[in-house]
């Protein structure tokens, strides 16, 4: 067997991945420029971004280093809490959620990702607008703050989003 990793206070693992903390937290997902990296949307490797609403109330947010990688914290409404998918990784054989690729471009938009015009184009090319429809919709029944930026930001690189 191998060496035991803390993920968050209190909770190890034998298995040396960064993507074992998202397992470690029960509501949460890669999300960002991490989950745009999984879905072949974009070359960047950046620090592993894990959005959860129990980031800050149950775990400290922020940057950490998990099996020596960067891990980003990053706390998210409990109303933006929807719209990811079980992905298995291959290299740790585990299934982990991870944003889906219309989720991603709306979080990006939402929390302002500074590398969003890199990751928007590849994250463009496989959107599926009925379901980036549906995202929006949920936003604007859970009354999501924002939720009217982000649909100005869709309708500016040219998709068609009905408002209200």
């Amino acid at each position: 067997m191998g060496e035991i990793v803390e993920l968050t206070r209190g909770v190890y693992t034998f298995k040396r991945s960064p993507y074992m903390v998202v397992k470690a937290l029960p509501m949460s997902y890669v999300g960002l420029g991490s989950a745009a990296l999984i879905h072949g949307a974009s070359t960047q490797v950046t620090a592993l971004t894990v959005l959860s609403p129990l980031v800050s109330a149950a775990v400290r947010g922020g940057e950490r280093v998990v099996c020596g990688y960067k891990v980003l914290l990053r706390r998210i409404s409990p109303k933006m809490y929807f719209g990811y998918d079980l992905v298995r990784l291959r290299e740790i054989d585990e299934w982990i959620r991870v944003s889906t690729p219309e989720k991603t471009l709306i979080d990006a938009i939402y929390l302002r990702y500074p590398l969003l015009d890199e990751i928007a184009p590849g994250l463009l090319r496989m959107t599926d607008e009925r379901r980036l429809r549906g995202y929006l919709e949920t936003m604007r029944e859970r009354g999501v703050k924002g939720a009217r930026r982000v649909e100005a930001a869709l309708r500016g690189v040219g998709l068609e989003i009905e408002t209200r």
